[in-house]
């Protein structure tokens, strides 16, 4: 999961040690890289959909990963309103 927000946020041109974001805004961008799954044409799509069955599996447990990360921390930010 780190990973893929590192990704996002270098695609935005945010620095990762310099993130001075609410956590809401990490959630978001962990939101989106969980919507990229689902997105026709996006590489993890096509991995989920079409590649072999390791590829498949790794999806799944990415997807499995993210979810629960994403509950936790919301959350958490619940917790801390």
């Amino acid at each position: 999961m780190e990973y893929a927000c590192i990704c996002v946020m270098e695609s935005n041109d945010f620095d990762y040690y310099d993130y001075g974001f609410p956590p809401t805004r990490l959630i978001d961008d962990a939101e989106y890289v969980l919507a990229t799954y689902y997105e026709d044409g996006h590489c993890r799509n096509e991995a989920l959909k079409e590649g072999n069955s390791e590829e498949r599996q790794e999806c799944k447990d990415e997807i499995k990963q993210i979810r629960k990360w994403i509950r936790k921390w919301k959350l958490k930010t619940k917790e801390g309103n």
